[in-house]
């Protein structure tokens, strides 16, 4: 399951019900064990994959925010803005001027 999430994070569609049909286990099941196994949910590691990108792609600097966003699974710009700043606590813009400002 985690190598299907790392492979398949830009999937909009990707979600726990996704992977339970995909994999054939109740939606239950999967959460429960996969939250024992990894001690996060696979909820939150999806959305920690996909800021992880984001992260990435936001220094490579050669891609728009809105694009980045696209590209990492996100379906609208403004839950991206939220999941982004929830996990690194700050907004993709001040991610990102953050490392220009170390670069100098």
């Amino acid at each position: 399951v985690i190598h299907y999430i790392d492979d398949n994070y830009s999937d909009q569609n990707l979600s726990l019900e996704l992977l339970s049909n995909k994999f054939y286990i109740s939606t239950f099941y999967l959460s429960r064990k996969f939250k024992e196994l990894t001690h996060v949910s696979i909820n939150n590691y999806i959305n920690n994959t996909r800021i992880g990108q984001a992260q990435r792609l936001l220094l490579e600097n050669k891609l728009k925010i809105s694009e980045i966003s696209e590209v990492c699974g996100f379906d609208t710009i403004q839950y991206f803005y939220t999941v982004f700043k929830r996990v690194s606590g700050k907004t993709p813009k001040e991610y990102k001027n953050e490392y220009l400002d170390k670069e100098k």
